[in-house]
């Protein structure tokens, strides 16, 4: 399904506004070196999809935020993974096992399922909980009949133990000492035994009878555990309670995965099929896969293996069998490191995923070249391969060339079509791949001298005796892995350096010194680059210092005097992101420019040292035309093609090939007559233009009497060579042996044919197929999803429509994507369980828009309440960006100094100088970071917030008499003694003023200390600063910024203007209102800005139509609704050019006007239409008819449904939704019997509302999304009547104080708010009090009065799975393993607990009931039958009893809540709260909530509920419509009366009800 890419407006680097378009099949990026081809492929597609992915995974975290790619727009980019070129690994701990990611994978294996012994003695060694003990003293007693419990007191110790066997006389059923018996009775004469020889003497504590009770059998190992031994013999079979050696005695600990990383520490305990992990990694690719493919571990280690086999199975297949996991990475040949690479991105599980590779050929022969380009062709997705092998570039299906010349010279595109067509081009590429082969210059002479190498046999070397002549050119070549780099680096190298065979059997050479030009990275970090490395910035620096009478340390950025403060003279500052390795980004400090403001206005010849550095090697040749000492170096650089490197390009940022020659221009400048100079591949990353320069520098260094070796496949460079030595005839085990040494001869080169059309067919499959789903309720599901489709999944309440969407497509899509990641970026991503299902094919990158991530509560991971402060609107719908880049390239600025609108920017490069063109004031450049919260632009007061927070001091300091350390409650309770004396902060507080922190009370000290304890001082921040992330203002007062005035950021800053708004006036207003200032101004001349108005005012319009136009950008994600914030999230998507992927939604229409349901499913339907698949889960009349295919699963709740329905079949519930075939419940309308009044209500958007609320009756408040009814009901009269509970575990974020209003006079006595959290039920039949009124009659039964079993004991007791039923084996950064608890049989209970019965079931038969089922059987406890009838009534008589929490939609936890108010046996009179209690609901499930509502009314309370189903208004007795739009169109009283009136009323909501009640 995946289309067309088309990146627009490349501009990342040299690339001059590069348009392409790349197809979906192998696309080859080719050009010289240096032209921008590696800067199209990664840092322009790779980046932008890493970044996008990256925010669909934590949307509105500002910490998660990538940079965006210099680009205008790309369009059909969904996840990428990427091989960068394959830099040496040069670490010699890095080996096979660690560098394909096996090693993490095989510690786990080993840590969690390996069989433990003793490493002494090889005794099992197994520890177990008290009640596993127990469970299989019982189970080997109903086997047996009868069982010996017995305990070890003395095991093999040296003494006569005359003391211990006197006080056993009399006290067991049997003493064994030293294997004999002994009739231990208190009349027995104590043994004499040998103090010098070692004993053992064993107790029978007691022999156990079939029948005897679990509490009996519980009593008898106690009594044994009171001996004190770790171990209890059963019948002979030891059962150790502690992991300690049965035999010796010895502490066997068991090891955690990170405990096999250490060396020093002893795995042998650890044992599979008796081999240990060191023993595994020794032994082959092939091998290490034979023993997986046999793991005798079981189900459990499933994932392991499947994870194991997906790296293993790809390396064996591109020809890496015979390479062993311990192997180290530098000792591989460059192709066998490369391979090992591209095994990982061969075991992929999802589709359509866009892979980006780079020279994937390197080190590849071309004997080697077809298997891995028929691998790479049969990647099921695009790939964008940067190459220059002629023969990968034949077959792929289009070729992109980037040129026409390298650095500023290129960054064009000159050339797009088949391979066959760039052939016949006349580009630099066109010429070069299809020219002839070079023909073999005349053969240089060759002289006597000699290094001779002889039994060469090292690792598969065999016995290799070859000659290399001094002052002549050698090439070394062979297939992949023939041992090449063995011979070269491994062999000659290291018999050079010491003087001896290395290696080999003998060795003879004259003494010469070596150099190895090899491609590692000339730095890890920004601080190194070519100037630094080859020294000309020490020749640059000079010329700068007698020019401008500066020091020269304060023009190299390595030093304090010149570097920058802030980055340290890097330029740039690491990112770390959550689950991805850190990136750099520009210092905004310096702006990237590595120094300090006075060193950058020293300039020469009108450059800064800063600019110097940005120039090319060219550039800078020529500047410095009259400086020998610079150009001498430079010219080096030129010789081996890199006058386009820029002199202060970053290393990490260099490519291998490039960093090699880099490495190769220092060497000749240093290279002496006799030196032999050995290079690895040096034609890697170098195109066939370029290749002529390097062999001249080649001819130079042998013409100055150096011996030059060469390990390479390129022919040309072959046929240049005075000498060759051939290895082979394979690679691995099959090569190794000499085939040639001597002068080259002619070989003939497999003939190329380059491809002269795209290769036909799907690359992917049609449909998403689910078979055999089994998540909750369902029963085992087969569906088919057809891609390019928009489907909706639904059905009644409970069907399981949310387990098939979220937890089996979604889950396993989110899973394997993170499989693409690197084993290193998945460490700290804690993935979710394996879905339950048989298999799940087709699946291609998939974004699921739901809330998680802007609610900021116990749904996501990784989340903190302190991200909600920052994660606002515009930030979740990257509308932020946008207008940014709109306002900083097309927005006009103000001169501070003149006050003019004519300040400009010089240059249209980025981080350009600005100036008044009236005054020529210069001023602070203004990028789009500047405007999104960039360190450099925002208030430092506020830190970009807008606002600061101040605890409620009254309240919180509780015990003034009391001292520091206990004066504090409320939200600063944590202040305890234990955090004062370990902080060395406040012990350095408490020394400075002259106080101790854990003594002296606080009315003692004086205003000084305590402004300083509270605010902070020079060192100390002050308790006030934690009063930031209370933001529900439990225990604070919130303020505009004091310095910023609430606007955000620094002055300079805001005095760019869009239509005359500033940044504030903008992210201040409603959405609808920056709609209408982006429409209403002039097309930009900037393409960027044009490109980034278009697809905001797309995603505006969009949220204006789905009813969002009230909301600002600078409002804060956890304020909003789930529905407003999984319209945001799906915002981010809309106009992004998204393809290919597929779109999963919960419900999108929860919060949703009737009236703008339709902009939704147009929406929708747009994303399909652009390539997608759209998948929602949902109720909504309009979105079922506007779907292209309806999956109804059903036909009942819970255990009742499950399965896929017949649309046509009477089971059918969604026919009639289609057909409009529904009914409301009729009765008479009730009369108010008093009335609340609420006066001055301004929250948002309300103007100062007065409004009336009937009580006694059922009020319904509605109006389109905005108009401000959750600010009335929710926010004013909810939170006004009744404080939230704030101690709630997991409950994110909660508002406490209520919205601003006058009064609310005439309410009743108690309000209850019925939210949909589900931060407070760990399952129904608990938060209902089923189980504890079960539980009740339990304990007053016959058979647990006579065990002696209280209400105490009917607690989830097991210990082995702390009352849970399960337990998780804990694997690292994959998914726990959940397994039924053995012990408890995975109900949770100690085994007698477990063993009660009553009325024929057990406790845990009980909670598997469900609720309906509970009522029927034990409706004649009085809690049952009220609780359970009340949730019955409520539709949610399917749930189970003991189902877990999390497992809820937030429809059911309101219900359940709901359930429990209708049991409470309360006075009439009470409040009810509901927030749109139908999300969730079915149109049949509505009319069973209408009437429990109404249940409720009848009872004399009052229920308002905030909603949109007209189904529900029209049962409602009083209805008061806002509006009549959004935001400050709304916040009005338009309506107010029953139903009826308003179906013949002019509102937004009146045709919709009138459809209803007609």
């Amino acid at each position: 399904m995946v289309g067309k890419l088309k990146v627009l407006g490349a501009s990342e680097h040299n690339l001059r506004d590069v348009d392409v378009t790349f197809g979906p099949g192998v696309t080859a990026v080719v050009g010289v070196s240096g032209s921008g081809k590696s800067s199209l492929a990664f840092d322009v597609v790779y980046t932008e999809a890493r970044r996008r992915f990256t925010e669909s995974f934590a949307p509105g975290r500002r910490g998660a935020r990538v940079p965006a790619a210099q680009v205008r727009s790309i369009e059909g980019l969904g996840p990428a993974v990427a091989i960068a070129q394959n830099v040496l690994n040069v670490n010699p701990a890095s080996t096979v096992a660690t560098s394909v990611g096996l090693h993490p994978f095989l510690r786990i294996l080993y840590a969690r399922f390996a069989d433990v012994t003793c490493p002494r003695c090889e005794v099992p060694v197994r520890s177990v909980s008290r009640e596993e003990r127990l469970a299989t003293a019982s189970d080997m007693l109903a086997t047996a009949g009868s069982l010996d419990v017995e305990v070890a007191v003395v095991r093999g110790l040296r003494r006569s133990h005359a003391r211990l066997l006197a006080g056993l006389r009399g006290q067991f059923d049997a003493v064994t000492i030293d294997g004999r018996p002994w009739a231990a009775t208190t009349s027995s004469r104590v043994p004499r035994l040998d103090p010098a020889v070692p004993h053992d003497v064993v107790v029978r504590v007691a022999t156990l009878q079939a029948g005897a009770s679990a509490a009996d059998v519980r009593a008898t190992l106690e009594r044994a555990d009171a001996l004190g031994s770790p171990e209890v013999r059963l019948d002979g079979t030891p059962v150790l309670r502690t992991p300690i050696c049965p035999s010796c005695s010895e502490w066997v600990r068991p090891l955690e995965p990170m405990a096999f990383r250490d060396p020093a520490v002893d795995t042998s305990s650890h044992r599979i099929a008796g081999v240990t992990l060191p023993e595994l990694l020794a032994c082959s690719v092939s091998e290490v896969l034979e023993f997986v493919e046999q793991l005798p571990v079981g189900p459990r280690a499933a994932r392991i293996e499947d994870e194991l086999l997906r790296r293993l199975r790809p390396m064996v297949t591109l020809g890496l069998g015979h390479v062993t996991l311990d192997r180290s990475m530098p000792t591989l040949s460059r192709g066998e490191a490369q391979r090992t690479r591209l095994a990982v991105v061969l075991g992929g599980r999802l589709e359509d995923l866009l892979h980006v590779l780079d020279e994937p050929t390197i080190g590849l022969h071309h004997t080697d070249l077809q298997r891995l380009l028929d691998a790479i062709a049969s990647l099921s997705g695009p790939v964008l391969m940067v190459e220059h092998d002629r023969a990968a570039i034949a077959m792929a299906d289009e070729v992109v060339e980037i040129g026409p010349a390298g650095g500023r010279g290129g960054g064009e595109l000159v050339f797009q079509g088949t391979p066959a067509a760039l052939w016949r081009a006349g580009t630099a590429s066109g010429r070069g791949f299809s020219a002839p082969a070079r023909i073999r210059r005349a053969p240089r002479a060759i002289g006597d001298q000699r290094i001779g190498i002889s039994g060469a046999g090292l690792r598969n070397l065999r016995g290799v005796d070859c000659e290399i002549p001094l002052g002549a050119l050698t090439v070394i070549t062979g297939p992949s892995g023939a041992g090449k780099t063995t011979l070269a680096r491994d062999v000659l190298l290291a018999s050079i350096r010491e003087h001896s065979p290395i290696g080999c059997a003998t060795f003879d050479a004259p003494a010469v010194r070596a150099i190895a030009v090899d491609q590692k990275p000339l730095g890890n970090n920004p601080r190194s680059n070519p100037a630094t490395y080859t020294k000309v910035l020490d020749r640059i620096r000079d010329v700068f210092a007698n020019e401008t009478g500066r020091s020269a340390s304060e023009f190299t950025f390595n030093r304090a005097e010149g570097a920058c403060p802030e980055c340290e003279g890097m330029g740039a500052v690491a990112i770390s992101l959550s689950y991805l390795a850190p990136i750099w980004v520009p210092c905004e400090a310096c702006e990237g420019r590595r120094y300090r403001p006075e060193v950058l206005d020293a300039t020469w010849s009108e450059l800064s040292i800063a600019d110097v550095l940005a120039l090319s090697v060219d550039e800078a040749h020529a500047l410095f035309a009259e400086h020998r000492s610079v150009t001498r170096i430079l010219e080096t650089l030129q010789e081996v093609g890199l006058g386009y490197v820029t002199l202060g390009q970053p290393s990490p940022s260099l490519s291998g090939g490039e960093a090699q020659r880099v490495r190769l221009a220092r060497e000749v400048t240093k290279a002496k007559t006799g030196d032999l100079v050995l290079l690895d591949e040096p034609t890697t990353g170098l195109h066939p233009a370029d290749l002529g320069r390097l062999l001249t520098v080649l001819d130079k260094l042998t013409a100055n009497g150096c011996t030059v070796v060469v390990v390479e496949h390129h022919a040309d460079v072959i046929a240049s060579a005075d000498w060759r030595v051939d290895l082979g005839p394979g690679g691995g085990p099959d090569g190794g042996r000499l085939q040639h040494c001597g002068p080259p001869v002619a070989e003939k080169q497999p003939r190329v044919t380059p491809r002269a059309r795209p290769r036909a067919g799907r690359r992917s499959s049609d449909a998403i197929s689910v078979r055999g789903a089994r998540a909750h309720n369902l029963q085992g599901v087969d569906v088919d999803f057809a891609k390019g489709r928009f489907t909706v999944v639904t059905g009644v309440s409970g069907s399981g429509k949310s387990s098939l969407v979220r937890d089996v497509v979604a889950a396993e899509a989110t899973r394997r994507l993170l499989e693409c990641l690197s084993v290193y970026e998945r460490q700290s991503v804690r993935e979710g369980p394996e879905a339950p299902l048989d298999s799940l094919t087709g699946l291609g990158p998939t974004l699921s828009i739901d809330a998680s991530g802007t609610m900021f509560d116990s749904r996501g991971p990784g989340f903190y309440i302190w991200d909600a402060a920052r994660a606002t609107v515009g930030l979740s719908s990257d509308l932020d960006r946008l207008i940014a880049v709109v306002m900083a390239r097309a927005g006009v600025r103000t001169c501070l100094a003149c006050g003019g609108d004519d300040v400009r920017r010089m240059s249209p490069t980025p981080d350009a100088a600005w100036t008044c063109s009236g005054c020529d004031t210069t001023a602070v450049p203004i990028e789009p970071r500047h405007l999104m919260g960039s360190p450099a632009s925002v208030c430092p007061q506020c830190v970009g917030l807008g606002v600061e927070r101040e605890y409620d001091w009254d309240k919180l300091i509780v015990r003034p008499d009391a001292p520091l350390a206990r004066c504090f409650g409320g939200s600063l309770a944590w202040f305890r003694p234990e955090v004062v004396g370990s902080n060395d902060v406040l012990c350095a507080l408490g020394a400075r003023y002259q106080f101790d922190p854990s003594t002296k009370p606080w009315s003692e000290l004086t205003d000084e200390v305590r402004h300083a304890v509270l605010y902070g001082d020079s060192s100390w921040a002050g308790l006030n600063d934690w009063a930031q992330h209370d933001l529900g203002g439990k225990d604070t007062k919130v303020f505009p910024c004091r310095e910023c005035d609430g606007k955000r950021l620094r002055a300079p800053y805001l005095a760019i203007h869009l239509e005359g708004r500033d940044r504030n006036d903008l992210f201040s207003a409603s959405l609808a209102e920056v709609e209408e200032v982006l429409a209403s101004m002039d097309e930009p001349d900037d393409k960027h800005s044009a490109d980034a108005r278009t697809v905001a005012l797309h995603r505006l319009g969009f949220l204006c139509s789905v009813g969002l136009g009230y909301l600002h950008l600078d409002r804060t994600t956890w304020t909003l609704s789930a529905g407003e914030a999984q319209r945001i999230k799906l915002a981010s998507v809309v106009g992004g050019g998204l393809v290919g992927m597929t779109v999963l939604l919960d419900e999108p229409s929860r919060g949703l006007h009737p009236a703008e349901v339709s902009a939704l499913a147009q929406t929708l339907a747009e994303l399909r239409d652009a390539g997608n698949t759209v998948i929602t889960v949902e109720h909504d009349p309009t979105l079922i008819r506007a779907a292209d295919d309806v999956v109804e699963i059903g036909p009942g709740p819970g255990r009742a449904g499950g399965r896929i329905i017949d649309l046509n079949s009477a089971e059918s519930v969604t026919r009639a939704v289609r057909d409009g075939r529904n009914s409301i419940p009729r009765r008479d309308r009730r009369e108010p019997t008093e009335w609340m009044h609420v006066t001055g209500a301004r929250e948002n958007n309300l103007r100062g509302l007065d409004v009336r609320i009937p009580l006694g009756v059922h009020v319904g408040v509605c109006g389109v999304s905005g108009s401000g009814k959750s600010s009335l009901v929710v926010d004013t009269i909810a939170l006004g009547l009744a404080r939230p509970k704030t101690d709630i575990p997991h409950r994110g974020v909660v508002r406490v104080e209520p919205g601003v209003h006058d009064a609310i006079a005439g309410a009743p006595a108690r309000t209850v708010v019925v939210d949909q959290s589900r931060a407070e039920i760990t399952s129904p039949g608990m938060f209902l009090g089923l189980i504890n009124a079960v539980r009740k009659s339990f304990a007053t039964s016959e058979v647990a009065r006579e065990q002696g079993i209280t209400m105490k004991d009917l607690t989830y007791g097991c210990d082995a799975c702390g009352g849970k039923g399960t337990w998780q084996e804990g694997m690292s950064f994959l998914p726990s393993v959940t397994q039924t608890c053995e012990a408890c049989g995975g109900c949770g209970y100690r085994r007698e607990v477990a063993a009660l019965v009553e009325r024929g079931r057990s406790l845990a038969d009980i909670e598997a009931l469900t609720i309906g089922e509970l009522v029927e059987e034990w409706g004649d406890i009085d809690r049952v039958r009220r609780v359970g009838d009340a949730a019955v009534a409520l539709g949610l008589g399917y749930l189970i009893v003991r189902q877990p929490g999390w497992s809820l939609s937030g429809g059911e936890a309101q219900r359940l809540k709901l359930a429990k108010e209708l049991a409470r046996s309360t006075k009439a009179g009470t409040l009810y709260v509901l927030d749109e209690p139908t999300v969730g609901l079915q149109v049949t499930d509505v009319a069973v909530l209408a009437r429990a509502l109404d249940t409720i009314v009848d009872a004399g309370n009052t229920v308002l509920v905030v909603e949109h189903d007209p189904m529900l208004l029209a049962t409602c007795d009083w209805l008061v419509e806002l509006g009549p739009g959004a935001g400050p169109h709304g916040g009005k009283t338009v309506f107010e009366g029953p139903p009826e009136e308003l179906a013949k009323a002019d509102t937004a909501t009146a045709p919709f009800l009138l459809e209803v009640l007609t």
